[in-house]
């Protein structure tokens, strides 16, 4: 049998590095500056190339700002999914909240606490551009339908991974209390593009677990 070899990976053209630039620019835009306050002419001066380009590769403005969500949509894809993995990992070994002792219900919240709070932290570290857009776009008072669209999709995986966790700790009301823990990493990830103080940490997770806690009838907050 052939063993598989690491082919080198394949150059990017002209156009793709183009395009690439472009993007990164608009994300960086909208990061710093939101999405009304953008155009072709300064994502073209920012990125360093042809204003005409922004026109030949993306057309409309609209149609650069949707691309530039997918792209940084793609760019927080493993972000949210290690979230997942963890998450769906703890609570898989942890067993139906129904069968779960006390302790091991706090054990558990203890636990998805530091996911959380590692996931937020190490966001606005390592993704601070993505996510500061991400806010841009959640927050935008008018978009276009379409990429409105994409805009409450994107935000609706983490509501699902915040409903799914809950629903494990035997709360009524999943989708109340899922928006609860969203609300909060939203808040943390906010308050620092605003202010640019890292997040602590330990006061998130203290915050974190104490909410969670309040989803189990049978423990005290």
């Amino acid at each position: 049998m052939t063993a598989d070899l690491d082919l080198p990976a394949k150059p990017q053209s002209r156009s793709d590095i183009a395009r690439e630039k472009i993007l990164n620019a608009a994300l960086e835009m909208i990061a710093e500056c939101g999405l009304p306050s953008v155009s072709h002419r300064m994502i073209a001066r920012r990125a360093g190339v042809q204003l005409s380009l922004t026109s030949y590769y993306f057309g409309t403005l609209e149609n650069l700002l949707t691309a530039c969500h997918d792209h940084l949509t793609a760019r927080t894809r493993s972000h949210l999914d290690n979230l997942s993995a963890n998450l769906g990992a703890l609570l898989a070994a942890a067993g139906p909240p129904e069968t779960r002792p006390a302790e091991e219900s706090r054990r558990v919240a203890a636990e998805a606490a530091d996911l959380i709070a590692d996931y937020i932290c190490e966001g606005v570290a390592r993704l601070r551009v993505e996510l500061a857009a991400e806010c841009n776009y959640l927050y935008a008072w008018s978009l276009p339908p379409e990429l409105r669209l994409k805009v409450q999709r994107q935000d609706r995986e983490l509501h699902d991974l915040a409903e799914r966790l809950v629903s494990r700790f035997s709360t009524k009301a999943p989708e109340i209390d899922g928006a609860l823990i969203v609300m909060l990493i939203r808040d943390a990830e906010f308050r620092h593009f605003s202010t640019g103080c890292a997040p602590d940490r330990e006061r998130l997770r203290r915050t974190l677990y104490r909410l969670m806690l309040g989803f189990l009838p049978d423990l005290p907050a």
